[in-house]
């Protein structure tokens, strides 16, 4: 949906072949250059098949199965020219009992190798995020409060957007980072379970 959203001025084509290196690898394996064929969920169900050479945006995101021949298929397409963007800046994913490398890992990598630079970045903080939210749901920023875990992501997205915010103590942000950061939520609440009393007031 972010990437329909896209379509405009930026040029990004809602039917465009997309590769990105979280997706299942289907096909042959063939001799260098050559790269295996790639396979794209539907929606509903099954796999649409690519081939490597029908790639035209190679799109970063978070992959717990990110390896060297998901890597080569990228680079091999950035180097030939072809759109690279990404889903989140987020460097890591908070998980139970710790964190895990995010899509900023993934990001760094291929710049690292193919030396060009993330054209976009469509998830949070991006203005992009907030428009298709709220075209899809018909709402106006002010009638909405962002709610999130992550001052530089999601707290500052809410407030570029004109939105209300509230931060949750649950996830990344603990009380030093919340002390020190210059971003400012309109509240703050220990739980999620905590926003209840705030939605009964503001239906």
């Amino acid at each position: 949906m972010i990437l329909r959203r896209r379509n405009s001025p930026e040029g990004i084509r809602s039917k465009a072949n997309m590769f990105r290196p979280g997706w299942t690898m289907s096909g042959r394996i063939g001799h260098y250059p050559a790269m295996p064929d790639w396979a794209a969920p539907l929606p509903g169900g099954g796999l649409m098949l690519f081939h490597q050479f029908m790639i035209e945006y190679v799109i970063a995101a978070f992959d717990r199965t990110f390896d060297y021949r998901k890597y080569n298929i990228a680079f091999q397409a950035i180097k030939k020219g072809e759109h690279f963007i990404a889903t989140n800046p987020d460097r890591t994913c908070p998980v139970e009992g710790g964190e895990l490398p995010d899509c900023a890992g993934i990001i760094a990598a291929l710049e690292a190798v193919t030396l060009k630079k993330v054209e976009v970045v469509v998830g949070k903080p991006s203005p992009i995020t907030v428009q298709v939210a709220l075209e899809a749901m018909g709402l106006e920023a002010r009638d909405c409060i962002l709610v999130g875990d992550r001052l530089e992501r999601d707290i500052r997205m809410g407030r570029e957007a004109g939105m209300k915010t509230a931060l949750v103590m649950t996830g990344v942000t603990d009380r030093k980072t919340l002390d020190a950061s210059p971003i400012r939520p309109d509240y703050i609440f220990e739980s999620i379970a905590d926003l209840e009393p705030l939605l009964l007031r503001h239906p």
